[in-house]
């Protein structure tokens, strides 16, 4: 199983870089990255420190790591240990036309790629997407960006160490 497959790929360490952006500005407090840190760190993953990461968010490199960007991501890899960089993306947009019983309506959509750090090379990515209503637009697009990211984070949790594993066979 998952296990079995995590130790033989020797439980890779991991950082997790997700731009958020509601509305198009730029957030800072990280939703998706928490949610995703939480779930791997309850699997058994070796996750780097938030705090840690922090220090750096406001770097170039972080952003063009978040992009994909190959270079950036075996930079921060290097730095912080990391085999595997889960980056990417998240939005969430109020989604004005559906706004029922004066709930307001937003739309997530997360796009992610797993990258082993050491070569480049794209594992696999995940894309989701999500909405939620609530009666404030910060509470609506938290959770619609919480719902991305925990459906993502499933997806990472199970397939991380088996695409790894597979990529170690070939």
């Amino acid at each position: 199983g998952l296990l079995i497959q995590t130790q033989k790929v020797g439980n890779p360490r991991v950082i997790v870089m997700i731009d958020e952006t509601i509305d198009g500005k730029t957030q800072d407090n990280r939703t998706a990255e928490t949610v995703v840190i939480g779930q791997l760190t309850e699997a058994g993953y070796r996750v780097v420190d938030r705090d840690q990461l922090a220090q750096i968010h406001q770097d170039e490199v972080v952003k063009q790591a978040a992009d994909g960007d190959a270079a950036a991501v075996e930079k921060i890899g290097k730095q912080f240990d990391a085999e595997i960089a889960v980056t990417g993306k998240v939005t969430a947009n109020e989604n004005k036309g559906a706004n029922l019983y004066g709930m307001i309506n937003y739309r997530a959509m997360l796009n992610t790629k797993v990258i082993k750090t050491t070569t480049g090379d794209v594992l696999f990515s995940v894309s989701k997407q999500a909405g939620n209503m609530d009666i404030t637009p910060d509470m609506a697009a938290v959770k619609a960006i919480s719902k991305t990211a925990e459906a993502a984070g499933r997806e990472f949790v199970t397939s991380i160490a088996t695409k790894l594993f597979e990529s170690a066979m070939v």
